[in-house]
């Protein structure tokens, strides 16, 4: 298992297969996302089981509850979220299959999932996603700013629509009854990440407002997507890549994936 920077954003891990993985492997990617928040794993198996196991180790599952550390079924019985545009028996087989994916993250509200961990198997060649890290960009803020922005709230609703427009009717119906159900939340700006380092909580596509201070809101968005803070993977079949959605966002470059097929599971870190 090779380790290597990816600039300040996070690490790169090659010469390895989750399929062999052990527990000194488990626990070195574990470490590795406890320290860097973002975890791009280059490896060639699309065994599912394999990385639920991986997923297992960095926390509880949270979106398909199961241990596959114990599991005995069937691979095709195997629970797993898949984001695809692929249909089977005529109808949609995952979720995010048409339609845009903008800057968006898992934690939309203060009890959800903290890391979100996607493996590539199949149609991925000409995808592209991108992270950002705004622990990243809090390193480059100054004193005087990061005063300004130590106690404020922002207040949010969850609004799939305005970052993931055109999605199938069967899931936007879905989320927005989600919508509806969990009502407006607020999270703190500023965040600690497993690393001890701060970052920034900012759904601003999730009707993000900032009441005690709303000129922030553009301040942000100019800092925190500029290209040094950004990173951009170009999918391989096999890639795994493990980010920590409390201060990060990630966004789908590339729009037509009806024959590409990601597997994805949210496990809760703050159970390590």
């Amino acid at each position: 298992m090779n380790i290597s920077a990816i600039r300040d954003l996070g690490v790169e891990v090659t010469d390895c297969n989750i399929a062999e993985f052990g527990d000194s492997d488990y626990s070195r990617i574990r470490d590795l996302y406890r320290q860097h928040e973002l975890v791009v794993i280059r490896q060639p198996s699309t065994d599912l089981l394999s990385f639920a196991k991986v997923c297992a180790s960095i926390g509880k599952i949270c979106n398909e509850p199961f241990d596959p550390f114990t599991y005995q079924g069937p691979t095709e019985s195997i629970p797993v979220q898949r984001v695809t545009g692929m249909y089977k028996e005529g109808k949609p087989y995952g979720i995010f299959g048409k339609g845009k994916l903008d800057w968006h993250c898992n934690m939309n509200g203060p009890t959800r999932a903290q890391c979100v961990a996607l493996h590539a198997i199949e149609g991925v060649e000409s995808s592209i996603t991108s992270w950002n890290s705004t622990t990243a960009a809090y390193r480059n803020m100054s004193a005087s700013f990061k005063e300004r922005i130590a106690n404020l709230v922002g207040h949010y609703q969850y609004s799939p629509e305005s970052w993931a427009p055109g999605m199938e009717e069967f899931q936007r119906e879905g989320m927005n009854a989600v919508a509806l159900m969990d009502g407006p939340y607020q999270m703190k700006l500023v965040q600690t990440a497993p690393s001890g380092e701060r970052g920034l909580y900012f759904h601003f596509l999730n009707s993000a407002t900032f009441p005690d201070d709303p000129e922030v809101f553009n301040v942000l968005i100019e800092t925190l997507f500029r290209e040094e803070y950004v990173y951009h993977h170009h999918w391989q079949p096999g890639d795994v890549v493990i980010s920590n959605q409390l201060v990060s966002l990630h966004k789908r470059q590339t729009d037509e994936v009806s024959r590409r097929l990601l597997h994805r599971y949210t496990t809760n870190h703050s159970r390590l």
